[in-house]
């Protein structure tokens, strides 16, 4: 399985656990089920031939996955009562901390990228804010890694020395924040800003859902309207005004 290509995927991934990490980061929960028990099932088939039972053919595969499934979800959505969804809103950090909040951008039809950073006082008051282009194609993971990365080098560049640093790309928090150094297509990226994190007195990770990220969102999504790099220190950029106070009006903060 490691030799199949997924829908979306610039390379083949070299191994099983990469492909997973790639489709993990870049297929709704519903497609990630279907893979998942997919891979069980050709598993089980590999080892029932192992122990010399006959060999399912790939449809016949692919059919028992897709029943097993289907029963399943069936099964969970008759015991669960129906959940509304919970809005994400970005918080601020603790009292005299600093968040930065980090957010990647692919321009498939320009063959580059744009990066987002936002950073944030505990009174949700812009520190600074970044928008940067990079010239060239990157996946949508690392896209998420190199941003978390300039994020890094932005925030200690700013002076700041107690950061928590926030993404919408739970693989690349995880990463950052454990021994695990993630998927191999942003693991020599993960190495790099595990060099720079002790350099700060304090720092953290956090992930948050794209609704808690909107600001570095749109930072990242500006990047396509400029040559290379703009940089705000102290002063909210025009493209963020709204949201920057959308983030923080129920908080009694000022943030301009």
């Amino acid at each position: 399985m490691a030799n199949v290509k997924a829908p979306g995927l610039m390379t083949s991934p070299p191994n099983f656990m990469d492909l997973f990490w790639c489709v993990m980061e870049a297929k709704p929960a519903q497609d990630l089920e279907a893979f998942v028990t997919t891979a069980w099932f050709l598993w089980n088939n590999r080892n029932a031939v192992r122990h010399g039972e006959t060999s399912r053919t790939a449809l016949q595969i692919f059919e028992a996955s897709r029943i097993y499934l289907a029963e399943f979800q069936t099964h969970c959505v008759s015991s669960n009562a129906p959940q509304s969804h919970v809005l994400t809103l970005w918080k601020p950090p603790p009292p005299g901390w600093y968040k930065t909040n980090v957010d990647g951008a692919v321009f498939k039809e320009r063959s580059q990228c744009g990066i987002g950073v936002v950073v944030r006082n505990d009174k949700g008051q812009i520190m600074g804010a970044l928008s940067k282009t990079l010239p060239y194609p990157l996946g949508a993971l690392d896209v998420e890694a190199k941003a978390a990365e300039i994020g890094i080098i932005f925030s200690w560049e700013l002076g700041l020395r107690e950061i928590i640093l926030e993404g919408d790309s739970q693989t690349v928090m995880n990463a950052i924040a454990s021994h695990d150094p993630g998927s191999i297509q942003i693991q020599q990226l993960v190495t790099g800003i595990k060099s720079w994190v002790p350099k700060f007195r304090a720092w953290k990770t956090s992930f948050t859902r794209r609704e808690g990220n909107k600001a570095a969102h749109l930072m990242a999504k500006h990047a396509k309207l400029i040559s290379v790099c703009t940089i705000w220190v102290e002063d909210t950029p025009p493209i963020i005004m709204s949201q920057v106070l959308n983030d923080v009006s129920d908080l009694g903060f000022s943030p301009v």
